[in-house]
């Protein structure tokens, strides 16, 4: 109740749209062996987020029935779906599909939501600014934190690999003049084909001169774990 009237006071929600929260939450709770406080603090967040009526309320059953397979707390997951729904656009994304890529990479790497969710936070708007869909972010982290690293180490690489292309730098310029590309050849490439087809591409043209790879990708953490993940002969990559 605490939660769900903090819903009212804070958020803004109507006191009849909550009593109709309040009757979902008793429902949704027993079928998913969620506590109706652990859904309400859940749907406190979903809705702070900006989401609403059936929106809301399906954002919190995908939520709580992924944190009921094992990923974590249902706020926890609730963080990343809303995440991702406000950076790809609800045109593009909904709540059944967020989690569903959230569990396959979970799955697949090696850390629990409980880690994944902050990192990818701070990676998600960047990387859909971009043109890279939210399935090749998570499996990146999935990747690199099934090699041993976290999923912070990660996302902090991710997050200097696509700013080298945002931003630009005068390196970064340089070293795709040296291979006959520009950024807008780049950029045009990630919205059409992908990030890590087009991260292979440019490891393939670019070869063995890491003179031109450190000066394609500045940050020092960044290009490590780049390299890392696609390996050396560029066969595979996220």
């Amino acid at each position: 109740d605490d939660s769900l009237t903090k819903i009212n006071t804070l958020v803004g929600v109507s006191r009849e749209e909550i009593a109709g929260w309040r009757a979902e939450l008793l429902k949704l709770g027993p079928q998913l062996g969620k506590g109706p406080v652990e859904l309400a603090e859940a749907l406190y967040y979903i809705a702070g987020a900006g989401a609403r009526g059936a929106e809301a309320l399906n954002v919190l059953t995908e939520s709580a029935r992924a944190s009921s397979l094992g990923m974590g707390d249902t706020q926890v997951v609730a963080k990343v779906v809303t995440s991702a729904l406000e950076a790809y656009g609800r045109e593009n994304m909904n709540a059944a599909k967020a989690t569903e890529i959230l569990w396959r990479a979970v799955q697949e790497g090696n850390a629990d939501a409980k880690e994944f969710g902050p990192a990818l936070g701070r990676v998600m708007s960047l990387a859909a600014s971009i043109g890279v869909y939210f399935e090749e972010t998570t499996a990146f982290v999935a990747k690199f934190t099934k090699q041993g690293g976290s999923a912070s180490e990660a996302v902090t690489a991710r997050h200097g690999t696509l700013m080298a292309f945002l931003d630009g730098t005068e390196p970064t310029r340089e070293a795709l003049k040296s291979i006959g590309m520009t950024l807008d050849d780049v950029r045009a490439s990630i919205r059409e084909r992908g990030l890590a087809a087009t991260l292979i591409d440019l490891r393939k043209e670019i070869g063995s001169n890491y003179d031109a790879l450190g000066k394609l990708i500045p940050r020092g953490e960044s290009l490590s774990g780049l390299l890392n993940v696609i390996g050396s002969d560029s066969g595979t990559v996220y």
